[in-house]
């Protein structure tokens, strides 16, 4: 069944506790560093950072944006990054990636006028959402991408 990516619907996960093992699952499966537990846990604690998001087609989930914080090498603060962007192999390249990240990044500019970071292999990926390489991991062949938010981005969300 075809779907119209305008009928995506993105949407807090702790909204839709149903999924969470669904979405735990398909993060495992693809960073298996973590126990589906721990990620579970992960996904369902926004005490300092913006709720996880998933994308919604047909009441299922098809996608899912989660934040973490780490502490920061340029200050003695914490930094809010995207922990996880996926999207399901059969929902890929629709533009909900694209979706989530545009929304995630609204969310995230109301927990502050601090910058956003991600971990990425695909930094031309998020370039054309506006964000900006920061630095590059040699060793892991990864880059840090930074979107900063302007005044006028923050409290239109």
């Amino acid at each position: 069944m075809l779907i119209n990516p305008a009928n995506i619907q993105i949407t807090r996960l702790d909204e839709h506790l149903a999924h969470v093992d669904t979405v735990g699952h398909w993060i495992t499966t693809q960073w298996p560093e973590e126990s589906l537990r721990e990620v579970c846990d992960m996904l369902l604690d926004d005490s300092n950072c913006p709720p996880t998001l998933i994308a919604m087609a047909e009441d299922q989930p098809v996608a899912v944006l989660a934040y973490k914080r780490h502490p920061s090498t340029e200050s003695d603060t914490d930094e809010l990054w995207i922990n996880v962007l996926y999207v399901t192999p059969d929902w890929r390249k629709r533009g909900i990636g694209s979706q989530l990240v545009r929304e995630g990044t609204s969310f995230a500019a109301t927990h502050g006028p601090k910058p956003l970071f991600v971990f990425t292999d695909i930094p031309q990926f998020y370039e054309r959402l506006g964000w900006q390489r920061h630095r590059f991991n040699k060793a892991k062949q990864m880059h840090v991408l930074k979107h900063s938010f302007h005044r006028s981005t923050i409290g239109n969300t």
